[in-house]
């Protein structure tokens, strides 16, 4: 399967990924069973939100026995650090699992590159395009 990176976040994912959306109005089993026939035909990016509805309860379901082998994406709609925290911790328990490999800020756009826990801590670096060039700069930076 032909692969492409994800920007500048070193990540090689497949062409083909799935996108968590429609399995929203599946029943928990058919969206368990479709996600599973995805892994097994080679997909491993799943993209999904909290805004899915169930979609991360679906994904984190059926990927969590093979969590290590997929490329996971999330996103929020956070306008406070508060919320952005509080969604990203909703999201890992939903995903069953104790990092994402992407995180997207929206209706923003900023591709966050993986918030990953380290001795109880997020390492995230966040920013938003739309705030110009000194927001980009210190979309580098920790913020913790």
């Amino acid at each position: 399967m032909r692969t492409v990176q994800l920007g500048r976040t070193g990540l090689v994912v497949n062409r083909n990924g799935f996108g968590a959306l429609p399995i929203q109005r599946d029943s928990r089993q058919e969206a368990v069973r479709l996600l599973r026939k995805a892994y097994d035909h080679d997909i491993r990016f799943f993209d999904t939100a909290r805004a899915y509805s169930d979609s991360e309860e679906k994904v984190g379901e059926a990927l969590s026995p093979v969590r290590d082998q997929v490329i996971l994406a999330t996103k929020t709609h956070a306008k406070t650090a508060e919320a952005f925290w509080r969604d990203l911790e909703t999201s890992l328990r939903l995903l069953r699992t104790d990092h994402v490999d992407i995180y997207q800020l929206v209706p923003h756009g900023v591709l966050l590159p993986a918030p990953r826990r380290r001795g109880g801590s997020v390492r995230l670096h966040a920013g938003s395009p739309a705030a110009g060039q000194d927001s980009l700069h210190r979309a580098h930076q920790p913020l913790l």
